[in-house]
């Protein structure tokens, strides 16, 4: 609720975010106004949206608006303290003592079902690693969770240096789980979509072939919202 007091206005809202920006954007048909943000980083905190909410309370003369000061140490701490309870939910989740695989067995080029996105697995230096797209600045270091399951979490600095964001996901967006038979691995199940809770996305794996454009981020890898 932005504000409260004063009388009811109509606003037309839609809130946008990609690795290291976010925007949002307030239209106010009953005074012709527009507010729009546009922020070049990722804080902890959706300033974008705040200021604007912010904004619009002056715009409709809300008589009793929120203390945004407030509201953004609390989200900020929120936001510092998720990483942490994500951790501890995948923690009391995991089955310790398991194995996993040969790590060469995971490797490999898997593809999303319309063939327009792409998730290359590899050992480096005796790790796993993902890279999104085949992208190099996009990879990630695997670390194993239980059984053919691994996890992509990161410590709070790590994932604000990558200009992504550190409150949207649910502790299954970090878990890459691998399937096949006693001839290899051949699939790969993300929960990379946060509009579908519970279910996962399905990566098969397919001989290698040119990389798809970097620049092709799908809405429903939640880069896009």
């Amino acid at each position: 609720m932005a504000g409260s007091g004063g009388q009811p206005a109509v606003v037309v809202y839609h809130h946008g975010c990609m690795p290291g920006s976010t925007s949002v954007v307030n239209l106010i048909p009953e005074t012709e106004s527009a507010v729009i943000i546009l922020q070049n980083s990722m804080p902890p905190i959706d300033t974008a949206d705040l200021v604007g909410q912010l904004l619009v309370e002056l715009i409709v003369g809300a008589t009793k608006p929120n203390d945004y000061v407030k509201l953004a140490e609390e989200f900020t701490a929120k936001a510092v303290r998720h990483v942490d309870d994500i951790n501890e939910v995948l923690m009391r989740s995991r089955r310790p003592g398991t194995m996993h695989k040969d790590l060469s067995h995971y490797s490999g080029v898997y593809f999303n079902e319309a063939q327009n996105f792409q998730i290359v697995i590899c050992e480096a230096n005796g790790e796993l690693q993902m890279s999104i797209q085949g992208d190099d600045t996009q990879a990630y270091r695997l670390e194993h969770y239980h059984d053919d399951t691994f996890s992509w979490l990161m410590p709070f600095d790590e994932i604000a240096k990558r200009g992504r964001s550190t409150t949207f996901y649910e502790p299954e967006y970090y878990l890459i789980e691998f399937r096949g038979d006693g001839k290899g691995i051949h699939e790969l199940l993300w929960a990379a979509d946060d509009n579908f809770p519970g279910e996962k996305l399905k990566f098969t794996c397919r001989p290698p072939r040119a990389r798809v454009p970097v620049s092709i981020w799908p809405a429903w890898l939640g880069f896009v919202h």
